[in-house]
């Protein structure tokens, strides 16, 4: 009688596992910007030439409609750990662009992005399927990342518990069909201590509890640009704008003026498209103090297309 008890138990904790695995890979978590992404990706009739890789700015800042040929994979908080996992997991599908489109940004380097993977703040699912117990083994030696994928990939659910109990919350970000998501908000609007006050805000989220440079994402900026120049693809770098009142947060503080003189460093020889300081003074144009609206994309991303038309010209020998 004890032991039926106990394998009642078993198959009851074990059918609750699979039911509630289930539901969050296949129901709660389904709409997540890069699974929105990668279903319009593969329905491309041919592959685009032109990638976008990257976090919020490159999402919100470059419309592929704008740029022929292009498709903006870029979701919140995409760090160059996991732009390397996106690029490699397409190579291995026999996919590749001609030119690749990255961030370089005074946060690209902080220590925020490990945590969030390691916190289980982005989409697990979808990371952690494209990530083997081998590659791991091979790309990092942080013991971390195999309790990470352990835990994303059995048992994804654990710990979730705002994204569980806002499940009926309907998804902030709705891609198109090249990744683009458009945002309509004006900063601008906003009375100039509201502006002052939304900035330090995002400045704090991005480098007050981090160290701004973390050797761990300048190693798979590194990957990354091995990776590149082994399959021929072209890469390009964009430091995209910001406002006045957030720019003036960051010259404000050394470790994050640093950054990029490190990143300079560590991308001679790439082309670099530095729009920082383009729109300092448009204030309508930016959605918050670091990203940019529809208006302020469609501003960047011709600058973007201008910046590559001038690249044709130029060999691409450095890579």
């Amino acid at each position: 009688m004890k032991t039926n008890r106990i394998l009642f138990f078993v198959v009851l904790v074990v059918g609750l596992h699979v039911m509630f695995n289930f539901w969050y890979r296949n129901v709660l978590t389904a709409d997540s910007i890069s699974r929105q992404k990668e279903s319009a990706f593969e329905k491309q009739k041919s592959t685009p030439r032109i990638w976008i890789f990257g976090d919020s700015h490159p999402m919100l800042g470059i419309n592929p409609a704008l740029l022929p040929g292009s498709f903006n994979f870029a979701g919140t908080s995409e760090n160059y750990f996991l732009n390397y996992v996106r690029l490699k997991s397409l190579i291995s599908q026999n996919k590749k662009p001609e030119i690749l489109v990255l961030p370089a940004e005074l946060h690209s380097l902080s220590a925020q992005g490990k945590a969030l993977v390691l916190g289980h703040e982005l989409d697990d699912v979808y990371w952690s399927d494209r990530i083997s117990l081998s590659f791991l083994n091979e790309e990092t030696t942080d013991p971390s990342f195999t309790r990470w994928w352990i835990s994303a990939r059995f048992f994804p659910y654990a710990g979730q518990f705002y994204r569980i109990f806002s499940q009926w919350k309907k998804s902030e970000y709705k891609a198109d069909s090249l990744g683009f998501i458009a945002s309509e908000n004006n900063f601008g609007s906003l009375k100039e201590g509201e502006r002052r006050s939304s900035a330090e805000s995002r400045f704090q989220s991005h480098f007050h509890s981090y160290p701004a440079i973390d050797t761990f994402q300048i190693q798979f900026l590194r990957k990354t640009m091995a990776l590149c120049k082994s399959e021929g693809i072209r890469l390009v770098f964009v430091r995209f704008p910001v406002t006045r009142e957030y720019w003036n947060l960051c010259q404000e503080n050394p470790a994050v003026v640093k950054v990029d003189s490190v990143l300079d460093s560590k991308l001679k020889g790439y082309p670099i498209l530095s729009l920082r300081y383009s729109f300092a003074g448009s204030p309508e144009i930016f959605s918050d103090p670091d990203h940019v609206n529809t208006k302020g994309a469609a501003q960047v991303t011709t600058r973007i297309v201008q910046f590559l038309d001038s690249l044709r010209k130029t060999p691409a020998s450095a890579q």
